[in-house]
């Protein structure tokens, strides 16, 4: 079965993902960032949706050393876009498969993984 691991602060997203996800693939939601990298050396994972907090460094650090860990873990992030944001966003597309804007449909990001999921079957 196929792993996800969802690094998002908020219960209502993880409570809105997980019902649709959950049937399919084992759906996680780590606590903290060193709970994403231990599940992530410990643990077969193949994606990593995670949302973009500020700083939007400690974010990307993150994601570089989840590919470090497991080089051929897709990764989605979820961000709200400032004008100011423009590099920042840049940035993200490099890092990550999939970048979503916030606000979006929760259905969206479930379309997201399923499509990076079935781009690395195994």
């Amino acid at each position: 079965m196929k792993k996800i691991l969802i690094a998002e602060g908020d219960p209502d997203m993880y409570a809105a993902l997980i019902p649709l996800l959950g049937k399919t693939y084992q759906v996680c939601m780590p606590s903290s960032r060193e709970e994403v990298l231990d599940h992530l050396r410990c643990k077969e994972t193949d994606l990593l949706i995670v949302d973009v907090k500020t700083p939007v460094v400690k974010t990307l650090h993150l994601i570089q050393e989840a590919k470090n860990v497991r080089p051929d873990l897709a990764v989605i992030v979820m961000y709200i876009y400032f004008d100011q944001m423009q590099d920042v966003e840049h940035l993200l597309r490099k890092v990550a498969d999939v970048c979503i804007r916030k606000p979006f449909d929760n259905y969206e990001v479930i379309l997201k993984a399923i499509q990076q999921l079935e781009k690395r079957k195994h």
